[in-house]
């Protein structure tokens, strides 16, 4: 399920108090500049998280009807397959 940008904005500004609290940690750039840039971030991973997601179900559904969508088993094995797509990406730097 995607995050709805009201819910990225929120923690956009929740991150960047935070990293404002944080001791040796200096921002370069403005407020807004920093928060817009964590925004982005945010939404960029949510949307990165989409297209792998559609690409793990679509992987699974592929594997026959013995795995039925929304069990255990499929939920499981959802998991698994989005955990390691996932470490693939970011070890290829994706």
């Amino acid at each position: 399920m995607p995050i709805s940008r009201e819910r990225a904005v929120d923690l956009s500004h929740r991150m960047l108090e935070r990293l404002e609290a944080t001791q040796g940690v200096a921002l370069h750039g403005t407020r807004d500049i920093v928060r817009g840039k964590i925004l982005n971030a945010i939404l960029a991973w949510d949307k990165e998280l989409e297209t792998v997601t559609a690409e793990v179900e679509k992987k699974l559904a592929a594997k026959g009807p013995r795995l039925v969508a929304g069990s255990r088993e499929w939920d499981l094995r959802r998991g698994e397959e989005l955990e390691r797509a996932l470490l693939t990406r970011i070890s290829q730097g994706e």
